[in-house]
């Protein structure tokens, strides 16, 4: 069994990857922004909304321990830090900014640019924090429509 993970924010995109033979899909950034999401706060899901496709970056990559974030204030620093460092970086010089407790002290604050936070690219595609069964109901909805406009392109054929 092969799933997809990252990139899947609507109905069509887990039209595509059942499609290219995915036997399901994982959904991530897309329920953080739902109104049941109690771990990030309005203002980080308000962060989430203005976000558009590039507003997601990849650091940490000299540890192979890629992460892609949102691009907010703590995420370009690290990327700063990672450019000056070069190949002499250690995780000691970014750890203040990397390590979870950061990240739940912007949290406590309502400060989305304090921490780093996954966050895939399927970020631009947010435009709003509906709940999870609104959501769910709009992605079966999406697929549907999606399928429903491939079906017309196909024809029975006498051959």
């Amino acid at each position: 069994y092969l799933s997809l993970s990252g990139g899947v924010a609507h109905g069509s995109q887990i039209v595509a990857a059942l499609a290219l033979g995915a036997s399901g899909v994982q959904i991530g950034t897309r329920f953080n922004a739902t109104q049941e999401c109690n771990m990030f706060p309005r203002s980080f899901k308000d962060r989430m909304l203005k976000a558009g496709v590039r507003d997601s970056v990849i650091i940490m990559s000299p540890f192979r321990a890629s992460s892609r974030v949102l691009k907010n204030r703590d995420a370009q620093e690290v990327l700063r830090i990672q450019r000056e460092k070069g190949s002499d970086i250690k995780f000691t010089d970014i750890a203040t900014l990397a390590k979870f407790d950061r990240l739940r002290q912007g949290m406590e604050h309502q400060d989305p640019d304090m921490g780093v936070w996954n966050c895939g690219q399927s970020v631009g595609l947010i435009d709003d924090v509906p709940t999870c069964m609104e959501l769910v109901n709009r992605l079966i909805s999406e697929a549907n429509d999606t399928l429903n406009g491939i079906n017309p392109l196909f024809q029975n054929s006498s051959l």
